[in-house]
């Protein structure tokens, strides 16, 4: 986000930049001679006054034909398209900032319903059959097939706590937190 905020001040210091090379040049000047003439006559040169002279001026360069407009309509384009990229990376952050809190709520409920129901509901399963099995009513097959699916309800759980974790970092990235904080 600072990268595209950067791009745009640097688009409009380069517009800046156009139009102020597109305003006429004002230079201002002196100049001061001194210089002595003689006149040479065949018979001799006869030395003259002293002439001394004075001059101020003002040179206005007019920009008649290089206004600069390619330029200038280079640097507006250059800030539009500044702008609009910082505008898609500001879109872009806050989805990635509300996708993240979705999948975390996503995942904290997943979590919650495996905690409070799943795996106390598969344990209590896995107890029963096991009890059933000991008195000889069940073959050991049931048992193996219920732990299994206790184990498919831990593997749920851990991957419900990976996609939190993940999710949680994706955040921290996106709003450009420190992880250890």
């Amino acid at each position: 986000m600072r990268v595209a905020e950067l791009e745009e001040q640097l688009a409009s210091a380069g517009f800046r930049l156009v139009r102020s090379q597109s305003k006429p040049d004002v230079t201002a000047y002196t100049r001061y001679t001194q210089g002595r003439s003689s006149i040479d006559l065949p018979i001799g040169s006869f030395p003259q006054s002293t002439d001394r002279s004075l001059t101020f001026g003002v040179s206005i360069g007019l920009p008649v034909f290089d206004k600069k407009q390619g330029a200038k309509a280079e640097a507006e384009i250059a800030i539009r398209q500044a702008q609009e990229r910082r505008l898609f990376a500001d879109a872009i952050i806050r989805n990635e900032v509300v996708t993240a809190f979705q999948r975390i709520e996503a995942a904290k409920r997943a979590l919650r319903t495996l905690e409070t129901a799943v795996i106390p509901r598969s344990l209590e399963n896995v107890e029963t059959i096991r009890k059933v099995y000991e008195l000889g009513q069940i073959k050991i097959t049931d048992l193996i097939a219920e732990q299994r699916k206790l184990l498919e309800a831990n593997r749920d759980l851990t991957e419900a706590l990976t996609l939190r974790y993940r999710s949680q970092a994706e955040l921290f990235i996106a709003i450009g937190a420190n992880l250890e904080n």
